[in-house]
């Protein structure tokens, strides 16, 4: 809609740009305005004239050349420059105001948000660096991954305790507003059968942030063989939005990790 009322605007007939598009946006709205008020403006210093009176538009340009056949003179060419003075300043003042008007919104949202915290200590990595597709291609979900530096994890979040498993190695959380995540430590370690890992809660329990989940061994886990790194991702991101992702290399248990809408 806007290229095609864009088209029919250049050429004059800005009502489908002005009602069917900048009446809807206002920072476009706001920048269109902006811009011929310094146009006018500066059409008024100069005494732009026109010598001819034909409808507004991309084809009004010859009528800025004077009829007495002098050819281009500063007439013309300070035409020229106040139209792309004022394309120049609409375009800057749309982008000005949309970039704050998107900054103020994601505040906003980040506010209202559920915020996850860090349940364990350690280095922060994009989930895409599993070396594992079932959380690297966010088959289960969305997130971030902690490469621990210490054996203990905490909950995350005030919430109940919704999935533990016999290996120990996993476990599941429901916040309050019904954000689900999972926290698992290492990959495939699930074949250790629970040995080095201390499960602490049972499900159903209910917990507070800073809780301790599980305590794991990470040198005889890694003595193993096994990658210790541990995704934190909310299992039903169908229903959640995940943004706002820490920009911390480092974590300690607690810290602020990603926010969930």
């Amino acid at each position: 809609m806007a290229f095609s009322a864009g088209i029919t605007g250049v050429m004059g007939i800005t009502e489908p740009a002005v009602f069917g598009v900048m009446i809807n946006y206002s920072s476009a709205f706001i920048g269109a305005i902006t811009g011929g008020v310094v146009g006018g403006i500066f059409a008024g210093l100069v005494s732009l004239k026109q010598y001819a009176v034909v409808s507004p538009g991309i084809a009004a340009i010859p009528t800025y050349i004077p009829t007495n056949g002098s050819g281009l003179n500063s007439n013309f060419w300070f035409f020229i420059a106040i139209l792309v003075v004022s394309v120049c300043v609409s375009f800057t003042v749309t982008i000005v105001l949309e970039k704050r008007k998107r900054n103020k919104l994601k505040i906003q949202k980040a506010d209202s948000s559920f915020k996850i915290l860090s349940p364990v200590q350690g280095t922060v990595l994009p989930i895409e660096q599993v070396n594992d597709p079932l959380f690297s291609e966010k088959m289960m979900g969305d997130g971030l991954a902690i490469m621990p530096s210490e054996g203990v994890i905490v909950a995350p979040f005030d919430g109940y305790v919704i999935m533990t498993t016999p290996t120990k190695h996993a476990i599941g959380l429901r916040g309050d507003n019904d954000v689900e995540i999972l926290i698992h430590i290492g990959m495939d370690t699930v074949n250790l059968n629970g040995e080095f890992y201390n499960l602490l809660v049972e499900e159903e329990q209910y917990v507070y942030a800073g809780d301790v989940l599980i305590e794991f061994d990470m040198q005889a886990i890694a003595e193993k063989g096994f990658d210790l790194i541990t995704p934190v991702i909310v299992t039903n991101s169908a229903e959640h939005d995940c943004f706002a992702k820490t920009i911390q290399k480092e974590v300690k248990k607690n810290d602020y990790l990603f926010s969930v809408s």
